[in-house]
């Protein structure tokens, strides 16, 4: 057996009695380890976690009362929306330099312009400019079928409408006049592209409720201080006849900002051909004024379908732009030309295309716009003499649309 070691002698460790003890101060409540030491001053320690449970709770009553506090503003603002709007009479819209700069030469213009007791009614050649009747006191006597509001009660516009005041009404060609709307608040419009469309409500006397309606965008979107429709008053067209009878300057008109995928891109790189028909020339005039404007060196060959010259809308500004940009060709077609007229007679058909682009018909970007018969027509034609569908775009007015395919939004007249 092996020998073992002695025992080391046991140290002796004092040990102070519970009563000698001195009172712990809390610092000392913890012991080297880092654990709580149980003792009068444990239970006074803040437990883990409950000093950032405060802080949450604050923050939540915080957000609790600037959410409370913005909504109180928000309907503060509504109701003083409202106000303004239902009292017409009581505030005045100076539009009139703005008129002034929306009047063209010739034809038969309506501009309103605040209302001012010394003025009533001034003309200015061939524009007429006048105060609409009782607008001093009130709103005038024909806004009321554009727009009625319920008595004591604000009217109720479903998303997305703003109301627009009528600055224009342009007696354009028989059967058709132009309106131009600027916000009635002074707001900026929403910019847009050429080819999109308007969006109209109103209600018509006997309906039972508001029609919507989307009429292309005949200004362009560098004419950014207003937006300019071009409407035929159709036979038996329950808006486009409301619109003519009713709209007058100085009217609020409720309105959605434009949509639309039927649009001209401004950096488009090929030649264009727009074919228009009747109305259909009022996304093509918008596309036109603004290719151009941009400097854009692009051909452009403009064919545009009517049954008479009296039929023909925006005439002198066709010419005067034909005039003045060498790039561009218009050619009018008459299918009822009277004894006078020299140019183009028939109708809008692939083969006169033909003809006019000498049989050229690859690298140029079509834009479509009328009759469905017509568009069908030189839509197959294109596609069968090899013109890429991509280079294709075209749009319809309400049941109107090529049999093949259907492409963006249709307005409806």
């Amino acid at each position: 057996m092996a020998d073992s070691a002695p025992a080391a002698a046991p140290v002796a460790v004092p040990v102070a009695s519970p009563a000698a003890a001195p009172v712990a101060a809390p610092a000392l409540a913890v012991a080297a380890t880092g654990m709580p030491v149980p003792g009068p001053f444990a239970s006074t320690l803040p437990k883990p976690g409950m000093f950032l449970d405060g802080l949450l709770l604050l923050a939540a009553v915080a957000v609790t009362l600037i959410i409370a506090e913005t909504s109180l503003h928000l309907a503060a603002i509504r109701r003083d929306r409202r106000a303004r709007l239902n009292a017409a009479g009581k505030r005045t819209l100076n539009l009139q330099s703005l008129a002034e700069r929306a009047a063209p030469d010739g034809g038969q213009v309506t501009m309103f312009r605040a209302p001012d007791a010394a003025r009533g009614s001034v003309s200015h050649g061939s524009v007429r400019t006048q105060m609409p009747p009782g607008m001093a006191a009130a709103a005038p006597a024909h806004a009321a079928a554009a727009v009625t509001p319920v008595e004591g009660e604000a009217p109720k516009v479903p998303a997305g409408f703003e109301p627009y005041r009528v600055i224009a009404v342009i007696d354009e060609a028989p059967g058709i006049k132009t309106f131009r709307f600027a916000h009635s608040e002074g707001k900026p419009l929403a910019p847009f592209l050429a080819g999109q469309y308007l969006t109209v409500m109103v209600k018509p006397a006997g309906a039972a409720k508001p029609a919507i309606r989307n009429y292309s965008l005949s200004s362009a979107p560098h004419q950014s201080e207003y937006y300019q429709i071009s409407v035929k008053a159709v036979d038996k067209g329950l808006v486009s006849n409301h619109v003519h009878q009713n709209f007058r300057a100085g009217d609020l008109v409720d309105l959605k900002k434009p949509a639309g995928k039927f649009f001209l891109d401004p950096a488009q790189r090929l030649d264009l051909a727009l074919v228009a028909g009747g109305i259909g020339i009022t996304p093509v005039w918008s596309m036109t004024q603004e290719f151009l404007s941009v400097g854009r060196r692009n051909r452009i060959d403009l064919f545009y379908g009517c049954r008479t010259e009296a039929d023909v809308a925006f005439a002198k500004e066709l010419k005067e732009v034909s005039a003045k940009h060498e790039n561009f060709r218009l050619h009018i077609v008459l299918s009822r030309a009277d004894g006078g007229w020299t140019g183009l007679t028939g109708h809008v058909d692939l083969a006169l295309i033909r003809r006019v682009l000498l049989y050229n018909l690859r690298g140029r970007a079509y834009y479509l716009c009328g009759p469905a018969q017509m568009m069908t027509d030189i839509t197959e034609g294109l596609e069968n003499q090899g013109v890429p569908t991509s280079d294709i775009h075209y749009e319809a007015f309400g049941p109107a649309a090529p049999r093949k395919k259907k492409e963006g939004d249709a307005p409806a007249h």
